[in-house]
């Protein structure tokens, strides 16, 4: 008996000639390094048809971009990766591409600076709006003047410390182990899947 072929996870990557279209590969490509056997389908949409002579060049040229990044990103080098030219209205052809290799994830480009500003772009909406799987829109790291209220705070160095030495059973450092008792009611965590009862472990307090 042949033995089934794992379903790979597709990564439909919105690309376009621009420091957006770098924010999506590069975030696409760190997420499908993360996933056995994930594919990047890298999909540029034009409004009107292009003539083949067209066609041929920009496939070249989309070749030649991918080729510099698997360069420059270690561990790209093998992975299987699409390039497609689709003409039509961007939102609809991405989301379109998407259904049609069943894909799990769609990364865009955000254009603009502030957080905000990444999902009130007409393409993001309507994908965001249409898509059946997760859409993601990656962009630059927000400068501390962007950064929105409530403001997050970066993880404490001995907290992680103390997870990891202590295989996730004590998750606050001593400093944080008050606020954190009293944020937190109760919290759980161990491998898949749940036991229905488990007297040897308790609460996490994350």
């Amino acid at each position: 008996m042949t033995p089934a072929v794992p379903s790979s996870f597709a990564i439909v990557v919105g690309l376009k000639f621009s420091d957006g279209g770098t924010f999506a590969f590069d975030q696409a490509a760190r997420i499908a390094q993360q996933i056995p056997g994930a594919t990047l389908h890298l999909v540029h949409v034009f409004e009107n048809q292009l003539s083949k002579k067209e066609s041929e060049a920009m496939t070249q040229h989309l070749k030649l971009y991918a080729n510099e990044k698997a360069a420059s990103m270690a561990g790209l080098e093998a992975r299987t990766t699409g390039i497609h030219l689709r003409t039509g209205e961007p939102a609809a052809a991405l989301v379109q591409f998407a259904s049609d290799v069943d894909a799990g994830l769609i990364v865009l480009g955000a254009e603009k600076r502030g957080i905000k500003s990444w999902f009130a772009t007409p393409t993001a909406e309507k994908v965001a709006a249409t898509a059946a799987c997760a859409v993601l829109v990656a962009g630059p790291k927000p400068t501390r003047s962007e950064v929105p209220e409530p403001k997050i705070e970066p993880p404490c160095p001995e907290c992680l410390s103390a997870r990891r030495n202590s295989g996730g059973e004590t998750w606050w450092c001593a400093r944080h182990s008050e606020r954190a008792v009293a944020n937190h009611t109760f919290s759980y965590q161990r491998e898949l899947p749940f036991a229905t009862r488990d007297s040897q472990l308790g609460p996490t307090g994350i």
